[in-house]
């Protein structure tokens, strides 16, 4: 479960480098986790997950969907994906 505090430790982190935040954004969440770990962090997966859905509830990442969620909506595919917007804030509910 997502804490506040690592909320906070990821918002930290993707607001720290705009172009790198970009970047994690276009990744699938494991891939987006190793990233993000080779810079020293120890985020999971599960972590990764719950704060893009936190994100996305709150309204950041709004907007159209892309390619690959529309196929999710068409296929009546339920998976979480990740993705945020730079210069994010996340409450943990």
């Amino acid at each position: 479960m997502l804490t506040q505090e690592r909320a906070n430790m990821i918002t930290d982190f993707i607001n720290s480098d705009e172009d790198r935040a970009v970047k994690l954004m276009e990744l699938a969440p494991a891939e987006a986790v190793k990233q993000m770990n080779t810079f020293g962090k120890d985020f999971t997966v599960e972590e990764i997950v719950e704060y893009g859905e936190l994100a996305r509830a709150q309204g950041f990442g709004a907007g159209e969907i892309d390619a690959a969620e529309l196929d999710n909506v068409a296929g009546g595919c339920a998976s979480a994906t990740w993705q945020a917007t730079p210069k994010i804030s996340v409450t943990v509910w």
